[in-house]
């Protein structure tokens, strides 16, 4: 089962999954954006591409990341992305001027969007921004103005009903030291493997002795 989390770059998103899956025993699923994009020939850093050029991205990019997810669902893992981040990076981007056609493209992008989520995810957590930024040349500018448009995208996206049944939480802003926010990831996981449990969510749930249901003993889950 897959534990993702979300939020604009710069935010300390893939830190945290690897520390969070090496403290729990799950594996750690990386999804770098710029390989992915490089699949197809586009760059992450360029920010010149059209709306249809993003949007084919955007395609490839939840198809990839559905394909991940599921090469990975019969087991315990943290991804350092989630369908919420693409639905945030198609919408950002998505001006007055766009046509009816380019609307309904965008709206069935986020409807698949949503139904990975649903079908993959135990749970998404929100990393907001806190921490101190640093320019990456591999990666889109870190313009806070930008990061915090998209974290606000992001918020809204957690509360949309089309991924309610997926248990949604976010790091509050102030917590930026690691061990903390392993904290956060670990509260929010157990909370999100209760919640599935009482709405009969069906997860392949990992009986081994590594892994989420070995991280957790019966005190340690929230009441």
């Amino acid at each position: 089962m897959i534990f993702a989390l979300c939020g604009s770059h710069r935010t300390g998103k893939t830190t945290l999954a690897q520390e969070f899956a090496r403290v729990s025993g799950a594996k750690f699923i990386p999804m770098s954006i710029t390989r992915l994009q490089k699949e197809i020939g586009f760059n992450s850093a360029n920010q010149s591409y059209s709306f249809d050029e993003r949007m084919k991205v955007q395609e490839h990019l939840i198809e990839r990341l559905n394909d991940i997810y599921e090469a990975n669902y019969h087991i315990d893992a943290v991804a350092d992305r989630s369908p919420i981040d693409l639905m945030a990076y198609a919408l950002i981007h998505a001006g007055p001027d766009i046509t009816e056609e380019q609307s309904k493209r965008l709206m069935r992008y986020i409807d698949r969007c949503a139904q990975v989520a649903r079908d993959h995810c135990i749970g998404i957590l929100l990393v907001q921004p806190g921490i101190e930024l640093k320019e990456d040349e591999k990666s889109a500018p870190a313009a806070l103005g930008f990061i915090e448009h998209l974290n606000s995208l992001i918020l809204g996206l957690i509360n949309d009903e089309r991924v309610n049944e997926v248990p949604m939480f976010y790091i509050p802003r102030n917590v930026t030291n690691l061990k903390r926010r392993v904290a956060v990831c670990s509260d929010a996981l157990a909370r999100s493997m209760l919640r599935n449990m009482d709405n009969d969510r069906v997860f392949n749930w990992n009986s081994s002795e590594s892994g989420f249901n070995a991280y957790f003993t019966p005190s340690s889950l929230p009441q």
